[in-house]
């Protein structure tokens, strides 16, 4: 049997943390860690809605353990944890407590506590751009009561860093700097230059300095979104706009983990203008859509939906963004559709989909299809809203009306009896003969709500001695809501019935039918209800007279 990897091992232990299992966790989570950096010398992890990601590629693969710690860590807007050789069990300890308490015990985030905690080793962002990473003191970090473990050396063009000492980590800002001038005595005081930058060794994918580089606060970002987005719009050749598009699409993503999050959104937005415009050529064009499927990383995708909260104008930025920017972009917004908690946010997505039929219409068929009943309400609600293009309205609802909980048939029942006409009626129709009783009245009831005359043979169906009485005196009444002169000869069948053992039961079918009558403006049917006014049954008799005097 194959050894579990150690980075596997770390994350189930990270997860384990992550949902309360603290001491037992913080010790293997410690062990795994150790064994991971005896080979490395960091390890970030990247926390989306799938999981845990490193360099890209899945951690522990799909399993619900990791699911579940993935969620809560994005409940806390977490999106990063990093880890160095300093972090024991005790910073382990820390970073689990902080990582599982609920929003509401956290008034300053999970930064906050461990801003106060303090551990070692333990580096955390999150999408609203607040990072964490351990205080520096004279001698390196701050003062932990862990024992802290020998830290790696770095080396990438600057002083190393021996194996004894704790690692500056400011100094790896400088590694991207290579183009700008040091301030003056910065060279002295470094001692020898620096290699130049073709010949210096860049650090691994996963190294913490690109850590501690995105989740700075971006220097210049207001400058270099703008100065970028400029220059994107005024490049005359294709050569100098796909270097300007390779820069903007590796820009993005830092600005975000940065927290410039607005100035992100100008480059993408940039980027979106340029694969429209109708005066570019189509390598222009086709360079830009090559930007845009660069920048739709899960994390990207994340941080942009994250802005969608803020709503205005933000909201409708985002959303134009979001609708270029490929199936990954659709199903974030998908998720939001079905699964968020503001109606507003939700109703905003909706529409925004919409107008990118047929792509949106076929999302939004895919959520119809969600197993779980409440989704699929959400959904069918929102499409009964007022403006919604009532031929897909109408899809929607025939799709969703094969649906296995009666609940969703229920709701197919309401909304098809909102949105009226012919369709709305065969909607009704098919739901006459539902296995349901509650949608069967329900569909009774919304047919007479339409008034169509055509609905009164299939209601004139149900009103036989196998049909329940709900049912039928449901059906009795939209006749009379429905008030044509074919209902009148089916009303005056029900106050013809004779049945021996049906009394009370037949009883109540006729004085429903009475009453229904009485809502047909026809002569006919004030002749009918005069003959009920004279006989012989009292309660029939009291009736017929309540309607009539109703009719005037």
């Amino acid at each position: 049997m194959s050894q579990t990897p150690p980075e596997v091992r770390f994350v189930r232990a990270l997860a384990a943390g992550v949902l309360r299992e603290g001491d037992a966790a913080a010790v293997a989570a410690q062990a795994a860690l150790r064994d991971v950096l005896a080979a490395e010398r960091s390890l970030v992890l990247e926390v989306q809605f799938t999981g845990f990601f490193r360099r890209g590629e899945q951690v522990g693969g799909v399993h619900p353990l990791l699911l579940k710690a993935a969620g809560q860590l994005i409940t806390l807007r977490v999106n990063r944890v990093g880890f160095t050789a300093e972090a024991g069990e005790q910073e382990m300890r820390a970073l689990f407590d902080a990582l599982s308490r609920p929003p509401a015990e956290l008034p300053e985030g999970a930064v906050g506590m461990l801003r106060e905690r303090a551990p070692r080793g333990v580096f955390l962002s999150t999408t609203a751009g607040d990072v964490y990473r351990p205080e520096r003191t004279e001698g390196g970090v701050a003062p932990s009561a862990a024992e802290p473990s020998p830290a790696p050396a770095y080396s990438a063009g600057l002083d190393s860093v021996s194996a004894d000492s704790v690692a500056d980590f400011a100094d790896f800002e400088l590694v991207e700097t290579h183009g700008n001038p040091l301030p003056a005595g910065a060279a002295e005081e470094r001692g020898p230059a620096a290699p130049p930058p073709e010949a210096r060794e860049e650090p691994a994918a996963d190294d913490l300095y690109h850590f501690f580089r995105a989740a700075a606060p971006a220097r210049g970002g207001a400058e270099e979104a703008e100065e970028l987005a400029a220059s994107l719009r005024g490049a005359a050749t294709t050569v100098r706009f796909d270097e300007l598009v390779q820069a903007a699409a590796a820009a993005v993503p830092r600005l975000l983990d940065g927290g410039e999050v607005m100035r992100a959104l100008v480059l993408v937005e940039a980027l979106v203008d340029e694969a429209h415009r109708a005066d570019r050529t189509r390598l222009f064009r086709d360079s830009a859509q090559q930007g845009l499927r660069r920048i739709a990383t899960d994390p990207v995708l994340n941080q942009l939906a994250g802005l969608l909260e803020r709503g205005g104008e933000a909201r409708e930025r985002v959303l134009r963004v979001l609708l270029h920017l490929g199936a990954g972009a659709a199903s974030v917004l998908e998720g939001i559709v079905v699964r968020a908690g503001d109606p507003a946010l939700r109703e905003a997505v909706f529409r925004a989909l919409l107008r990118t039929d047929p792509t949106g219409a076929r999302v939004l068929e895919r959520a119809l299809a969600e197993p779980a009943a409440s989704r699929t309400r959400g959904v069918l609600e929102l499409a009964g809203l007022p403006g919604i293009d009532p031929a897909l309205t109408l899809r929607w609802l025939e799709r969703a009306a094969g649906h296995p909980e009666p609940a969703v048939r229920a709701d197919v029942v309401r909304l098809a009896t909102r949105l009226g006409g012919r369709g709305g009626m065969r909607v009704l129709l098919e739901l006459l003969g539902d296995a349901d009783e509650a949608v069967r009245r329900g569909a009774a009831r919304g047919l007479g709500e339409l008034g169509e005359p055509a609905a009164v043979p299939f209601l004139a169906r149900l009103l036989n001695d196998s049909a329940d009485d709900d049912l039928q005196v449901e059906a009795i009444g939209a006749l009379g809501r429905i008030g044509s002169a074919e209902a009148l000869p089916v009303l005056s069948g029900v106050l013809g019935r004779r049945h021996l053992f049906a009394g009370k039961r037949l009883q109540r079918l006729k004085l429903a039918a009475a009453a229904a009558i009485g809502r047909i403006p026809l002569p006919g049917a004030r002749e009918v209800l005069a003959s009920l006014a004279a006989g012989k049954d009292a309660e029939l008799a009291a009736e017929a007279r309540r309607a009539l005097a109703a009719q005037g």
